[in-house]
C-alpha cells in the first residue's frame, strides 16, 4: 500500500533519544518501520517511524509506545544503542482520508441541534447537542448517549443527569464510566445518559452559569424557562430542553449531585416527599440500592428544582449527595455507578442481574428526613467554621457540633454551633470562610419506619 505525509507538520512530535539535537530528516516507505499504537487511551493509525541514525534500516525501534494527550507525542526506544536522535510522524494510507490522530472517542460524536436528535430509534448514539451561545458565534456542546433496546415502550425509559451544578464532579465521572461498561446488547428499553447536563457551568467549575447568565440549573425549571424574552439565557434554555426532549420519553430520573464548593456531606440519597405511597415507596427502594450511609427525604420549598418538577411529573427520582469539595470521592463514583445500573435493571431498561452494596447490603442504611427547619443552623455573622464532629455522627439537641469564629474579634470566644435537634450530621459548611446565613450545619431526623 503506498503511503503519504500527512498535513500535519504542527503535529510532529519530535522526541530526543540522546543527547544530540533533534534534527528533520526525510522520511519514507521504504526506510521505516510502521509500529501498532499500544496506547490504552485511544489508537493512532500505524505509525511512522525514522531515525536518522538508522536510515535505510527497518529495525528501527521498539519498546513502549505512550500516547501524551497534550502533545501529541509518541515515545519510543531505540533497538540499539546507538542513543542517537529521532522523530515520529503520523501516516496513513493514501486511500483513506487524512484525519488528525485523536485519543477521545467523542471526536465520533454527531453535533446537532435539539430538533436531530433521534431519542427513539434502536441503536445507540453519541451526540452534541447544540444550544446556542448568548453573547458569541458559538454553541454549548452538552453531550449526551441514548441507546434503545428492541422493547422499548413509548414514555418509558431512564435518564441519568451529572454535572447539574457545574462544580460536582462524581456525576459526571460515574455516567463517563457507564457510557464504556454498558452493553448496547443488554439494553432492553431506552437509557439517555447525560454526563454534564449543564456545559456552561461545567467549563467555568461553578455552581452556577457563572461567565454566562449567572443562573443556577437547579433553579431553573420555572415557569417559561427558556420561552419568555426574560428567561431565555443558556440555563433556562437547558432547563426547556429537557422538558421537551427528555421527559417525554423516560420514567426514572437520576439527578447526580455533590457538595460542591460549600457543603460537604455524609454521602446520601435524596427524594422529596410525594403524595402518591406507592410513588413514594418505588423511589425509596430506588434511592436504597446505590448502597449509601444515608438515604435523605429534604424539604420541598425551593422553587425551579429539576428533582422537584420530574416528581410533580410522576417519575421515579432521585438525586444524590455523593461528595464534596469540588473533588471526585471514589465511594461516590462507586454508589453512583451502581445506582444508575441497578435502576436500569429494576425498572426493565437493562438486562442482567445485580447485588446490593455498602449499607444497602449491609443492613446499617437510615432512612432521615430534613424537613423541619430546626434541622437547619445558619450562620448569624460571616466567620471562620471548625468543626468538631464528624458527618454521619448521631447527636441529641444541643450538642455542640462545630465553632464559628470571629476573627475581628480575635480575643471573643468562637460561637457554639450547636444541633437544634436530635439525629444525624448529614451536613456541615466544607470551607472554613463561611458568610452570614449559609447554613452552616444539617442535622437530619431519623424516620420512624414502624
Amino acid at each position: 500500500m503506498g503511503w503519504r505525509r500527512a498535513d500535519l507538520l504542527h503535529k510532529m512530535a519530535a522526541v530526543h533519544l540522546g543527547h544530540e539535537p533533534v534534527r528533520e530528516h526525510h522520511v519514507d516507505g521504504t526506510h521505516t518501520q510502521m509500529l501498532q499504537c499500544l496506547s490504552t487511551v485511544g489508537s493512532f493509525k500505524d505509525v511512522i517511524v525514522a531515525h536518522p541514525a538508522h536510515h535505510g534500516r527497518d529495525d528501527l525501534a521498539h519498546g513502549d509506545n505512550v500516547f501524551n494527550d497534550q502533545n501529541h507525542a509518541l515515545n519510543f526506544r531505540p533497538r540499539s544503542a546507538a542513543g542517537k536522535c529521532g522523530y515520529i510522524s503520523w501516516f496513513w494510507p493514501v486511500d483513506e482520508p487524512v484525519s488528525p490522530p485523536t485519543a477521545d472517542a467523542d471526536m465520533t460524536r454527531e453535533i446537532v441541534q435539539p430538533s436531530g436528535l433521534d431519542l427513539d430509534s434502536p441503536g445507540r448514539r453519541d451526540y452534541w447537542v447544540a444550544l446556542e451561545h448568548d453573547s458569541t458565534w458559538g454553541d454549548h456542546l452538552l453531550p449526551l448517549t441514548v441507546i434503545v433496546g428492541g422493547q422499548v415502550e413509548a414514555g418509558r425509559g431512564l435518564v441519568a443527569f451529572g454535572a447539574n451544578h457545574g462544580n460536582e464532579y462524581e456525576g459526571p465521572v460515574a455516567i463517563k464510566h457507564l457510557l464504556h461498561e454498558i452493553d448496547s446488547a443488554d439494553v432492553c428499553g431506552r437509557m439517555i445518559l447525560v454526563p454534564v447536563l449543564n456545559p456552561a457551568a461545567f467549563g467555568s467549575g461553578t455552581r452556577e452559569s457563572t461567565a454566562d447568565d449567572g443562573v443556577n440549573l437547579n433553579r431553573a425549571f420555572v415557569e417559561g424557562a427558556g420561552l419568555t424574552p426574560a428567561l431565555k439565557g443558556i440555563t433556562h434554555r437547558i432547563a426547556a430542553f429537557v422538558r421537551e426532549y427528555i421527559w417525554p420519553r423516560v420514567h426514572v430520573v437520576q439527578d447526580i449531585h455533590a457538595g460542591g464548593r460549600g457543603h460537604r456531606f455524609a454521602l446520601c440519597t435524596s427524594f422529596h416527599h410525594v403524595e402518591d405511597p406507592e410513588q413514594r415507596r418505588i423511589i425509596e427502594n430506588t434511592a436504597r440500592w446505590f448502597g449509601t450511609p444515608f438515604v435523605m427525604i429534604y424539604q420541598d420549598d425551593t422553587p425551579g428544582l429539576l428533582p422537584s418538577e420530574a416528581e410533580r411529573l410522576g417519575k421515579i427520582t432521585v438525586g444524590t449527595e455523593l461528595g464534596w469539595g469540588e473533588t471526585v470521592n471514589p465511594e461516590g463514583v462507586r454508589y453512583a455507578c451502581h445506582g444508575i445500573r441497578a435502576a436500569a435493571i429494576h425498572h426493565g431498561q437493562l438486562r442482567g442481574d445485580i447485588e446490593p452494596i455498602g449499607h444497602h447490603a449491609d443492613g446499617t442504611q437510615k432512612l432521615v428526613a430534613m424537613v423541619d427547619r430546626r434541622c437547619f443552623t445558619p450562620a448569624p455573622f460571616s466567620g471562620h467554621y471548625e468543626p468538631r464532629m464528624n458527618c454521619g455522627t448521631l447527636v441529641r439537641r444541643g450538642d455542640t457540633v462545630g465553632l464559628l469564629h470571629d476573627f475581628q474579634r480575635v480575643d471573643e470566644q468562637p460561637w457554639p454551633v450547636r444541633a437544634g435537634i436530635d439525629g444525624y450530621v448529614l451536613c456541615q459548611a466544607a470551607r472554613a470562610p463561611v458568610a452570614q446565613g449559609l447554613h452552616i450545619l444539617v442535622v437530619a431526623q431519623e424516620v420512624d419506619q414502624s
